[in-house]
């Protein structure tokens, strides 16, 4: 019988040239589309702080009214 034994082999060093990166074709049809539109890019940063800040005051009065 035959046996197989775990050989550690320590990985190659990789060098990255230019020609080893990929390059993004946008040109190319069966490329993966990139959204230009999200809800995350159309709402400004202040709407997600003041958000952020309504639920947790709606928390904290949710729990102030339970713990009363």
């Amino acid at each position: 019988m035959q046996k197989f034994w775990m050989i550690p082999v320590p990985p190659r060093e990789r060098n990255v040239t230019l020609t080893s990166l990929p390059t993004w074709d946008e040109t190319d049809p069966v490329a993966p589309r990139i959204p230009t539109d999200t809800f995350v890019n159309t709402l400004p940063i202040w709407a997600f702080i003041l958000f952020g800040m309504g639920a947790f005051v709606l928390t904290v009065i949710a729990f102030t009214y339970l713990w009363t």
